[in-house]
């Protein structure tokens, strides 16, 4: 019906129209609705009609607007024009135009006056931050005004600059939203960039002025963003090519463009086109005379701080928005007069004047010292406002860049100059930068100032190395070795200056100041720290928050190499149980009969001869060591093989090699499946033999070796000459402790303490064998794909030598678990046990990402071997979440403390969401047959052995009790008791 309606009032329109010349072009427009030539053809329109015909085309035409589907350049859009459709009229001569321009708007004047006088209105409301009237405001203002380019800019400045008027934004959101649309011109892109002051400016300027200096944007919308941006031109042609983009636009947008155009060009003492202003009707002009705020009038917020006085990068940011403000207008052309060029990234030229104004007498070095105080800055004005960075910075860079001699500061009046500047590096290049500031080595923070800034002028290997080479020098000599010392003084004496390091020594940074810190934990601790401190200076939560995150990645960085130094361990205390039930004899034995004459064994046939060991008396000390060294090695509950079963073959191993190579050759494999399937079969089948590979060695290799496991890389018996050798070295140390029985605790720990080291070679053995089988069997090789899509096998390629280099790096990784721990007492909170757990998990089980959710109202933390058992029963629960569980679901632990008699007792639950495709029954009937199972041998067992691993745990010592399993609805639970000793 409205379509209806719509399209009898265009006829009726149609009819109305006198000439009959004019009739024909719209209904020919009308015919031809969405060809690329409407615009021009309605610029042909708009030349022809006359009068009242005028009037009556541009009703016709604006009836024709739809969101989406603007087609049409109207004096006043209804709608936001489509950037190809917009007229411009770039084949009418300049006379032509300036009578078509005058035509325009004086047939506009009215609107253009009443738009000028809303403008001045919207500003007295802002400066009262009056949220009720400024809505009230911009109710009508699009049925009044239509869009234009002048009324986006003042509000999306407006919604950047006061926070405290919502309803404002909400009215702001309703009439910008058909800009959102997938027509959306990349100008305002470009306005709204640079308003948003998370935003660089200068990085914002220049990426859009580059679009515009290049052929890839439409001509009118060059010149939209260069009016925009850089407002200055020394040629005629262009001002009037610019007038007729801003014509195609909106009548508006031609006014405002020719008065806010003058008044800079007559701010900065440069030649406006008289004929274009006076093309502007005077009403207007006056009009516009009348809603201009006073010379040094600025609206008090946000464009002044207590602390910083005016921001002027702030205000230069907003000053397009502001044409209302005389001190706006000139603080803007001061600024673009001299750094035009600098900011649109053109570097060819000095810059040509000063942004303040400069004592005549004054040498470059002593305007310098100006900047940083040591001269009277009262001198530097701009207009009638205070001097603020923008023009100290432009000061700075005017100074340099015309200079014939180099600048002669210290350190100390360096830091002080550029503590009242910003972005110098982005307006000055490393050449002019190096030619004003000439080394002094004897200055060491002149040189980390210099070093800096040129760096950042110009980043390579050489400016980069001059840097970092500074920044140690000075930590070490004057700081000792402390750089939060250094960041805390440089703070003090110019905290614009301090904020800057504060965020260039980044971890990266720090990382690569090899005479500072030897390890990625000393940086780390060292960002933690200047990040707690930087929080409470400045009384920042974020930073707060994100020190307290890094000190816990820490923690936890630390714990995780803890627990892979000790993924190898013997229970020394059972051990020394064992011992003192199986050997403790023989060495009170060996003591007391002073008659025998031990002898080590001479070779590997002696050491392997039973009989021998058994017949020869003098053989009695190697056949204790031999026994000790196999239980250490061999022992299915407290040596090797457990801690092997437990931390390595039982899924660490497999899982830490293949989870993220699975994720990536399976986001190949998906992918192609369907466009190329040999390929990704291919790829899929070398996939699960690379799997199978990993699962062999791990079965076949890294065991104790015996009957049942002949591939076995650790041997439990002196079989090698390094073996024999080391054997020699057990005696040497034995001998002067074989005086008295009283000695024999010594003996056995001594014995204990040689098994790590007689284990040695066959560690060094696994690592070796290890990395060869990675070149044999686990490298994936891209010669060997088949005939595909040239495209595929770029992907295949890509994604096969990120799976070599991340199997390379899993591999290093194991490889450097086979080793004898730290003989340090490990201990942590059970919350980092926990995080640590899981983030295992997720490095060894695909696509497992859970929502992680602790309470832990015990906070007890675990010392010793209490340490390794906690740990073994946390990982046995979360891996069999992450492998049988929903991976993506809630993943809780929720800990409790009470005292038991002499006992503490933390109770511990773990709960985690199965998968929807499974049912609590039927996951608690399979939980219960597990638990059923016989736990003899269950920690050197792979498999679905994990349930029974944690029932041995149970089993083996007095300190984790009470293992149970319930659920309910779709959330499984696991709980278990640790008993620990009252202090």
């Amino acid at each position: 019906m409205a379509e209806t309606n719509r399209s009898l009032k265009i006829a009726r329109q149609l009819r109305s129209i006198r000439s009959a010349a004019v009739r024909n072009l719209v209904r020919g427009l009308l015919a031809e609705k969405g060809d690329n030539s409407l615009g021009e053809k309605t610029d042909n329109i708009l030349r022809v009609a006359k009068g009242q015909d005028y009037k009556t085309v541009v009703d016709a035409l604006s009836a024709l607007q739809r969101a989406g589907e603007v087609t049409l350049s109207l004096p006043l859009p209804p709608l936001p024009p489509a950037v190809a459709d917009i007229t411009y009229s770039v084949t009418m001569p300049e006379k032509a135009f300036l009578a078509y321009a005058d035509r325009l708007m004086n047939e506009y004047n009215d609107v253009i006056r009443q738009y000028v006088e809303f403008t001045h209105e919207l500003d007295i409301l802002c400066e009262a931050s009056d949220d009720q009237r400024i809505v009230a405001c911009l109710e009508t203002v699009v049925d009044k005004f239509g869009y234009s380019i002048d009324l986006v800019t003042r509000l999306m400045s407006l919604r950047y600059r006061h926070t405290a008027i919502p309803k404002t934004d909400i009215a702001i959101e309703t009439i910008l939203s058909p800009l959102n649309d997938r027509k959306r011109s990349i100008f305002f892109v470009a306005i709204e960039d640079a308003f948003d002051a998370s935003r660089s400016y200068l990085t914002t300027r220049r990426t859009f002025m580059n679009f515009a200096r290049g052929d890839r944007l439409n001509r009118q919308v060059r010149h939209y963003i260069t009016g925009f941006f850089s407002p200055f031109t020394d040629k005629d042609v262009e001002i009037y090519d610019r007038a007729r983009a801003f014509a195609g636009y909106s009548v508006i947008d031609l006014a405002q463009y020719i008065l806010s155009s003058a008044e800079l060009y007559t701010q900065s003492g440069l030649e406006f086109p008289s004929d274009l202003v006076a093309a502007v009707p005077e009403t207007v002009r006056l009009a516009h005379e009348a809603a201009r705020f006073t010379t040094d009038h600025l609206p008090l917020e946000p464009f002044y701080d207590d602390k910083f006085g005016q921001r002027s990068e702030f205000l230069f940011r907003h000053s397009p928005a502001l044409g209302n403000y005389s001190a706006a207008l000139s603080f803007r052309a001061s600024i673009e007069r001299c750094m035009s060029g600098r900011y649109d990234g053109l570097f060819t030229a000095p810059i040509p004047s000063s942004p303040l104004i400069i004592d005549h007498e004054w040498s470059p070095t002593e305007g310098i010292l100006a900047l940083c105080g040591s001269t009277d800055r009262a001198q530097f004005r701009s207009g009638a406002l205070p001097a603020g960075r923008l023009e100290l910075t432009g000061t700075f860079a005017y100074i340099v860049t015309n200079s014939t001699e180099a600048l002669d500061v210290s350190g100390e009046q360096l830091l002080a100059a550029l503590d009242a500047c910003e972005n110098i590096p982005l307006i000055l290049t490393a050449v002019e930068l190096s030619a004003a500031l000439p080394p002094k080595p004897n200055d060491p923070l002149y040189e980390l100032l210099r070093t800096t800034i040129v760096f950042d002028a110009d980043q390579s290997l050489t400016t980069d190395y001059a840097v970092r080479q500074a920044t140690e020098r000075m930590v070490l000599d004057d700081y000792d070795g402390d750089i939060l010392a250094m960041l805390q003084s440089i703070y003090s004496a110019a905290p614009s200056v301090g904020e800057y390091y504060f965020g260039f020594w980044t971890d990266e940074f720090l990382t690569q100041l090899y005479g500072l810190y030897e390890s990625v934990e000393a940086v780390w601790e060292t960002r933690e720290r200047m990040l707690t401190w930087y929080g409470d200076y400045t009384d920042s939560e974020v930073h707060k928050e994100r020190a307290r995150s890094l000190s816990l990645e820490n923690k936890l960085l630390r714990l995780r190499n803890e627990i892979d130094a000790n993924r190898l361990h013997v229970d020394g205390t059972r051990l020394r149980h064992w011992m003192q039930d199986e050997v403790a004899t023989a060495i009170r034995s060996l003591i007391t009969s002073g008659e025998i004459i031990l002898r080590p064994v001479e070779n590997v046939s002696e050491a392997q001869n039973e009989i021998l060991l058994l017949s020869d008396p003098g053989l009695q000390l190697a056949r204790i060591v031999a026994k000790v060294f196999h239980e250490f090695c061999s022992n299915r509950s407290f040596g090797l093989d457990s801690y092997i079963g437990r931390r390595i073959r039982h899924g660490t191993f497999f899982g830490t090699i293949t989870a993220e190579v699975r994720t990536i050759l399976g986001a190949f494999i998906a992918a192609e499946q369907e466009r190329n399937p040999d390929i990704a079969a291919f790829v899929a089948q070398r996939l699960r033999s690379f799997e199978s590979d990993v699962r062999r060695f791990a079965v076949d290799r890294i065991q104790i070796r015996s009957a049942e496991k002949p591939k076995g890389l650790i041997v439990p018996h002196l079989d090698t000459d390094a073996k024999i050798s080391h054997l020699k070295l057990i005696y040497k140390d034995i001998e002067n402790l074989l005086d008295s029985t009283t000695n024999v605790p010594q003996v056995m720990d001594v014995i204990h303490q040689h098994c790590w080291l007689l284990v040695g070679p066959d560690l060094v053995n696994i690592r070796q064998q290890l990395e060869r089988y990675r070149t044999e069997r686990l490298f994936f090789d891209s010669r060997d794909l088949p005939a595909a899509q040239e495209q595929a096998l770029r992907d295949a390629r890509v994604a096969i030598h990120r799976a070599n280099a991340i199997v390379q790096e899993r591999v290093a990784q194991i490889a450097s678990w086979f080793a004898q721990p730290p003989e340090t007492l490990p201990s942590a909170t059970l919350e980092e046990l926990f995080r640590i757990v899981v983030e295992e998990a997720r490095t060894q089980v695909s696509g497992y990402e859970p929502e992680v959710e602790i309470v832990d109202e015990a906070s007890i933390r675990i010392v010793g071997h209490r340490h390794q058992y906690v740990y073994d029963a946390l990982y046995v629960i979360v891996k069999n979440a992450a492998i049988y569980g929903n991976r993506t679901g809630l993943l809780r632990i929720a800990t409790k403390k009470s005292v038991e008699l002499e006992r503490v007792v933390v109770h511990v639950e773990i709960s985690n969401r199965i998968l929807n495709s499974d049912m609590m029954n039927v996951v608690l009937r399979r939980i219960d047959q597990a638990m059923s199972k016989p736990i003899d041998g269950a920690m050197v067992v792979e498999g679905e052995s994990g349930i029974p691993k944690l029932r041995s745990l149970e089993s083996e010592g007095k300190e984790i009790r009470n293992v149970a399993y319930w659920g309910s609805d779709a959330t499984l639970t696991c709980s278990f008791d640790l008993f620990l000793a009252t202090a």
